[in-house]
């Protein structure tokens, strides 16, 4: 469980550090800042959720905290057009709209 915990603030301190990038070139990259926000609050969330489960003793927490860490990795690794589409789906970049 330690080690999901510093990969979850390794990965937030490395979002936070693109939201700033992407707010300071502004332009179309916000939409990327609005991305690394939802994945921010996404593994914040996920960190809190490992805090509170680290104090139990449950066999099984490791490995739904496990599989809710690798998803959206793995997802944005295969696709990332997808999860970009799935996180942003009320934006239409399409300029026919």
């Amino acid at each position: 469980m330690d080690i999901l915990k510093q990969f979850t603030k390794v990965i937030l301190y490395s979002l936070g550090v693109l939201i700033l990038i992407s707010v300071f070139f502004g332009d179309l990259v916000l939409l990327f800042g609005l991305l690394f926000g939802i994945l921010f609050l996404y593994y914040f969330l996920l960190y809190q959720l490992i805090k509170w489960w680290s104090k139990k003793d449950n066999d099984w927490s490791i490995y739904v905290i496990s599989l809710l860490f690798v998803i959206p990795l793995l997802w944005g690794i295969i696709d990332w057009e997808s999860l970009f589409n799935f996180l942003l789906q009320w934006i239409h970049l399409d300029m026919r709209h």
